[in-house]
């Protein structure tokens, strides 16, 4: 009788535990005995039960050994050639994943033109990857137990727990535990385990970033961007008539944008929301860089240093006072002596009515009559205010023995360098520079002009002097236009910066004629009934809101800035930028990468190890 193959025995004995003892052998082998010399043995090869090595028993032992040889070594080849294949197509889809994302990495997301999303082409080329990597893995995980126990033995646990690892994560991930990475199984089952997490890391690999790009350079687009910007200011009238028995009378009416502007800065004072200069982006995200553009501002001081305050009394000597809430009030008038204003509460006829003189105010456009624009070259007009004390009850003793307080601001023509930019269409804008001084060769009476009726007689001014070239002058004189030195900005600016005679003559007259002294309408009074005081308010629309901003410093500064909105928007030559576009880009975050790419490199590490070890067993 034929001897069962040294190869099967060895299987049949490795297949049987440790409990079942030779009584299993011996069954293997009685089983093997009762086929008869002309029934073929199915012995387990070492690919794994379902692929048997079939040896007929008629077959000379020299016929098998060429067989285990040669014939042996081709057959257990081409069985591989599936996992073979699997492994290649993981491979090649992880080619085609870091191809695809080194093209795509860094471009637009509309540089994407297929009709499935690159999300979903990666995706899909994952599925294959970790399919065909986990069935490559999966029978080198199954040969593996074959290996072990050609090799080794071992009880038939062991054999179990490495068959079922090749079935599943969780199973894999206890034959890890179990054999500590003793044997090549263990790096098959981390290929296992580790290769569900694929698909996430494929997913987490694309991400996107957003930029503002330049869209003329983006796409080829002409969209300008455009934000106001003046070097020239013509605006308002201006009238001269001549008669031969007066002086010249002039006339002028400001431009309608400059006394609304005025107004929309007392208005934004109250509300605290502001008017932009216009502005033209389309895409709410534009750059303009450095511009310059001519402008006015406001410089406030505080003076309350320089006044002087007095106490009505009687022709007796005693300070007496009719204030029906609280008779040891005083009354105090307060002085500014180089303007000859007060905030008079000492006449009769108004404390014997109840009246409290609450603020006065005047307005000037001599220099001269100021205490802190004397050397200024471009003064349109400076409004003083003195403010009687608010803290306390009206007309109270302490009220009357709180000090007032007084400013000075004024507004003068000026240029300023912004640096201006849109972004989610809120402007923002910056004064980098700011200068206000006068071009010498500016603002001089026209030569070549007749003017010999427009001043008055005995006026004796020679061209040039200094009479004849601040803005304010008490002559009216045809002058050329009033330029600002850009030099004085320390920018490498040599654009001119001109206002023309009629734009800055109607300008100052607007601004003088909103407090006019002689009609009375530069006084704020307050009037009380009875012991309650109530609170009337008397006083022309400006000082109204003068004494209702408190701030006046604020209050100045939305006037300058209300007004400059309005000069740059009157202006002929807007300032071109750049727009942008805000422009989503594909981010390849390649770290996640990793794992795919060092789970392919295992398992073939892995393949290549196991096949060796069967090709090379005798």
């Amino acid at each position: 009788m034929d001897q069962v193959p040294d190869s099967c025995v060895q299987s049949i004995a490795c297949s049987c535990s440790a409990s079942s003892g030779a009584h299993c052998c011996k069954e293997n082998q009685d089983e093997y005995q009762s086929t008869g010399p002309t029934q073929p043995l199915i012995c387990p090869s070492p690919k794994g039960l379902n692929k048997p090595a079939v040896f007929s028993q008629a077959e000379p032992n020299h016929r098998r050994h060429h067989l285990g040889l040669s014939g042996l070594m081709e057959q257990e080849v081409a069985a591989w050639y599936i996992e073979i294949f699997s492994l290649l197509c993981s491979v090649i889809s992880a080619i085609f994943i870091v191809v695809l994302l080194g093209i795509y990495d860094d471009t637009p997301l509309e540089s994407w033109e297929f009709f499935f999303s690159i999300n979903t082409v990666v995706s899909t080329l994952g599925v294959v990857l970790r399919s065909t990597l986990l069935m490559a893995v999966s029978a080198a995980l199954a040969q593996g137990k074959w290996t072990w126990f050609r090799r080794k033995g071992g009880p038939l646990g062991l054999f179990e727990r490495i068959d079922a690892g090749s079935r599943g994560s969780l199973a894999s991930f206890e034959l890890i535990l179990h054999m500590r990475g003793k044997h090549l199984v263990s790096l098959g089952a981390l290929v296992m385990v580790l290769g569900s997490l694929i698909g996430p890391f494929l997913q987490a690999i694309i991400s996107d970033v957003g930029r503002l790009i330049d869209v003329d350079a983006y796409v080829g687009n002409d969209m300008n961007a455009a934000i106001g910007n003046s070097n020239f200011f013509d605006g308002g009238t201006l009238t001269v008539s001549t008669y031969a028995a007066r002086y010249a009378k002039v006339a002028t009416l400001p431009d309608f944008a400059i006394a609304a502007a005025l107004y929309d800065g007392l208005n934004e004072a109250i509300t605290g929301r502001y008017q932009n200069v216009s502005v033209t982006c389309m895409s709410g995200n534009c750059t303009w860089g450095e511009h310059t553009s001519l402008a006015i501002r406001s410089t406030c001081f505080d003076i309350s240093s320089h006044l002087e305050g007095t106490h009505m009394e009687q022709p007796n000597g005693t300070t007496t006072s009719s204030w029906t809430t609280d008779n040891s009030a005083t009354w105090m008038d307060w002085t500014l002596e180089h303007l000859n204003l007060t905030l008079s509460n000492t006449a009769a006829k108004w404390r014997a009515a109840n009246y409290v003189s609450v603020l006065q105010a005047a307005v000037v456009a001599d220099p001269n009559l100021t205490l802190n624009f004397n050397d200024s070259q471009t003064l349109l007009a400076a409004f003083t205010t003195i403010r009687a004390d608010d803290s306390s009850v009206l007309g109270s003793a302490d009220w009357d023995a709180a000090p007032a307080s007084a400013m000075e601001c004024g507004l003068e023509l000026s240029l300023n360098v912004y640096n201006s930019s849109m972004v989610n269409k809120v402007l923002i804008e910056h004064i980098v520079a700011s200068a206000s001084q006068r071009l010498p060769k500016s603002w001089l009476p026209l030569p070549d002009f007749n003017q010999d009726s427009l001043h008055p007689n005995g006026l004796g001014v020679d061209q040039g002097t200094s009479e004849w070239n601040p803005v304010f002058h008490p002559t009216f004189l045809y002058r050329d236009d009033f330029a600002l030195d850009s030099a004085a900005l320390q920018q490498n600016i040599t654009a001119p910066f001109k206002i023309t005679q009629k734009s800055i003559q109607s300008t100052v007259d607007f601004l003088t004629s909103l407090i006019q002294q002689d009609s009375n309408n530069g006084t704020v009074k307050a009037v009380t009934q009875g012991d309650q005081p109530a609170l009337y308010i008397y006083g022309s629309p400006f000082t109204l809101l003068l004494f209702n901003l408190t701030d006046t410093n604020a209050t100045f500064n939305a006037i300058a800035r209300s007004l400059t909105t309005a000069i740059r928007d009157l202006g002929t030559s807007p300032m071109l930028g750049t727009t942008q576009q805000w422009i989503r880009y594909y981010k390849v975050r390649w770290a996640f990468l990793v794992l795919p790419l060092s789970l392919i490199l295992g398992e073939s590490s892995t393949t290549k190890v196991i096949l060796n070890l069967v090709l090379t067993q005798p």
